[in-house]
C-alpha cells in the first residue's frame, strides 16, 4: 500500500474519480460547509484541519483550471451529462456554496455559472 499525502491522496483517489472538469468544480461545491469540507475519508485520514487545508486548497486550483477553461469546453460537458446540468444549476442558485473565498477570481467564477446556467435553461 502506497503512502500519500493528503493532497495527493484526495487528488489521485477521489478527484480523478469524477470526470471533467465542471463536475469537479460542483463536486467540491457539493462537500464545501462554509468554512470547512464534508469528507469522511479524508477527514478520518489526515483530521478535519488538514482535511480542510487540502479541500480549499484543492477547490482553488480547479476553480482557476474552471477560469481558464473555454466556455464552450465547460457547455461541452453539460450536454454530455443532464445529471451534471441538473446539478449546476441548483448550485448555481446557491452563489456562496459554489465560490470557495470572496475574491475576485471566486466573482467571476459566479459569472461562468451563472452564464452555463442560462445556456443550461433555453
Amino acid at each position: 500500500m502506497r503512502l500519500l499525502d493528503g493532497y495527493s491522496d484526495f487528488v489521485e483517489r477521489s478527484l480523478s474519480k469524477v470526470p471533467g472538469l465542471l463536475a469537479k468544480a460542483c463536486f467540491l461545491a457539493e462537500i464545501r460547509l462554509g468554512d470547512h469540507y464534508a469528507h469522511w475519508g479524508m477527514e478520518q485520514s489526515y483530521g478535519r484541519e488538514v482535511s480542510t487545508e487540502v479541500l480549499r486548497r484543492v477547490d482553488v486550483e480547479t476553480n482557476q483550471r474552471l477560469l481558464r477553461a473555454p466556455i464552450s469546453s465547460l457547455w461541452a460537458e453539460l450536454e454530455q451529462d443532464s445529471g451534471l446540468r441538473k446539478l449546476m444549476i441548483q448550485l448555481a442558485d446557491q452563489a456562496d456554496v459554489m465560490l470557495p473565498v470572496n475574491t475576485a477570481a471566486a466573482r467571476h467564477t459566479r459569472l461562468v455559472f451563472d452564464s452555463l446556467k442560462v445556456m443550461a435553461t433555453r
